[in-house]
């Protein structure tokens, strides 16, 4: 895999939104209402704007997965 950079870091990204998403869509099922909606709606941009900070950061991503890889 260390061929293949790019794919680690779209990896990366994917599982960090899915992560932030995920997380969000939790406490969505405690606050229920429109409030709950709008905080599952904002997490959708937060999670696709900080996955696109972490892939744009090579050091933040591709580090973990090298680590984990050359383990």
């Amino acid at each position: 895999m260390n061929k293949y950079p790019h794919l680690l870091m779209s990896a990366d990204m994917f599982l960090h939104a899915v992560l932030i998403i995920a997380i969000v869509y939790l406490i969505n099922l405690t606050v229920v209402g429109w409030l709950g909606s709008l905080i599952l709606f904002c997490s959708v941009f937060a999670g696709v704007g900080l996955a696109y900070y972490s892939g744009e950061n090579e050091n933040v991503g591709l580090r973990v997965f090298r680590r984990f890889l050359k383990e």
